[in-house]
C-alpha cells in the first residue's frame, strides 16, 4: 500500500471514532480539494494496514525508511499505540541527530 492510501486509511479510521470533530472534516475537506493522490486514495476505502513502513524526506538528512506497527490498547476508549522504528543504519543515524537538534533546542 502506498503511503498515501496509508494515510487516508488512518485519517478514515479516526473520522469514525470522531465524526462530530468539524475541524477534522475541514482537514479531510482540504486535503480532498488539493490533492489528487489524497483524493483517490480516500475514495479507494483501502483498509487499514496495521503495520508497514513509510518513506519519509527531511530538509537537512534526506530520505529515511520507519517501519510502523499500530497496536490497538484494549479496554481503552479506541486508542492506539503506533510503535516506529528505523528499518536500517541510515534511519537510525538520521533520528539519533534528529533527537540530538531536539535536546539542544532551548524550552
Amino acid at each position: 500500500m502506498a503511503k498515501h492510501e496509508q494515510i487516508a486509511a488512518m485519517l478514515r479510521e479516526s473520522i469514525r471514532q470522531h465524526a462530530e470533530d468539524g475541524v477534522f472534516l475541514d482537514i479531510i475537506g482540504e486535503l480532498a480539494a488539493t490533492s489528487i493522490e489524497f483524493s483517490v486514495a480516500w475514495a479507494a476505502d483501502s483498509p487499514l494496514q496495521q503495520s508497514g513502513t513509510c518513506v519519509f524526506v527531511h530538509a537537512q538528512f534526506g530520505k529515511f525508511d520507519l517501519t510502523y506497527h499500530q497496536l490497538d490498547i484494549e479496554g481503552g476508549d479506541g486508542e492506539t499505540l503506533i510503535i516506529w522504528s528505523p528499518t536500517d543504519d541510515n534511519a537510525q543515524t538520521v533520528l539519533d541527530a534528529l533527537g540530538a537538534e531536539e535536546e539542544s533546542e532551548p524550552g
